[in-house]
């Protein structure tokens, strides 16, 4: 059925947790204190999200399964904590991140960590992507 994820702490857990929408059934999925701007796959069986690494803004994209299961990092770098999003059909997930010219460009890559491509090249700052289903 559906769950709600949330970033939480409780008692000496804190992290990703799920729970069922009547607030039943919380369950740690992913701990860290450091993690920011998750979403879910859009079939649901798929999380991203940024955790942030000890130095400011230095963080990695991750994503695993739902369940909390197979966590994997796909990208590494200064990256713009408002950002991964899922494409329509799953297949890619943009975000922003700190480019070769000192300025944010969106990049995409797939779930697995392959295709890695910086879709901006530093046209200015790029940052929050959104994509737009199209039929």
């Amino acid at each position: 059925g559906a769950r709600v994820a949330l970033f939480a702490v409780r008692g000496d857990d804190f992290g990703i947790f799920t729970m069922r929408p009547d607030g039943t059934e919380l369950i740690l999925r992913y701990r860290e204190s450091q993690v920011v701007s998750y979403r879910w796959s859009p079939d649901g069986f798929m999380v991203v999200f940024i955790e942030l690494g000890p130095q400011d803004f230095e963080g990695r994209l991750i994503v695993m399964r739902a369940d909390g299961s197979a966590p994997a990092v796909v990208a590494q770098g200064i990256l713009q904590g408002l950002s991964p999003t899922w494409s329509p059909d799953g297949q890619w997930i943009a975000f922003s991140m700190l480019g070769p010219s000192d300025e944010y460009d969106v990049y995409v890559v797939r779930p697995n960590g392959s295709g890695l491509r910086n879709l901006t090249e530093s046209a200015g700052h790029g940052r929050s992507p959104v994509w737009i289903r199209r039929e």
